[in-house]
């Protein structure tokens, strides 16, 4: 008894893991796939960088948006990609962007003068279902030592 309860949870959150929302935009008139997940924890400071490492797996361009929030709840835009894995040089800062199948995207967040924590939502969306096709790494880095360390990595 106490395996197929294992079993079946286990078969439940492989289900789950794949849910996308189906969503139609009445401005375009079309449905797309729509999944998003909560980036626990972000840090900048005076001596201090994040970088968010979004890498699309899946063999489909994605549109990809990253939205910032300081822990007071408001969003936070001082941000930039790095490198030019979204297409057309589009920033998914609090935006979609296109990133490219089978590319890694990359933005960072700059020094800032004060203290500034928050947490992120990373958004995909597509014409189809696609199980975890992103998977993001947020790295922390200090500048006045050379350091860094990863501060978390989720699947979406």
């Amino acid at each position: 008894m106490r395996l197929s309860a294992i079993l079946v949870c286990g078969l439940l959150m492989s289900v789950g893991s794949l849910a996308c929302e189906k969503i139609y935009d009445t401005s375009t008139q079309k449905s797309y796939y729509l999944k998003s997940e909560i980036i626990p924890f972000w840090n900048v400071d005076g001596r201090s960088i994040t970088n968010f490492f979004i890498t699309n797996s899946s063999s489909t361009d994605l549109d990809v948006k990253l939205e910032l929030l300081d822990f007071s709840g408001n969003s936070y835009s001082n941000a930039q990609p790095q490198g030019t894995n979204f297409s057309n040089g589009n920033n998914p800062v609090n935006n979609w962007a296109v990133l490219l199948s089978k590319k890694l995207g990359w933005v960072r967040i700059p020094q800032a003068s004060s203290n500034i924590n928050g947490h992120a939502t990373i958004s995909w969306k597509s014409n189809e279902c696609i199980k975890e096709p992103l998977r993001v790494t947020t790295w922390q880095g200090f500048t006045n030592n050379g350091t860094a360390f990863i501060l978390s990595t989720i699947k979406i």
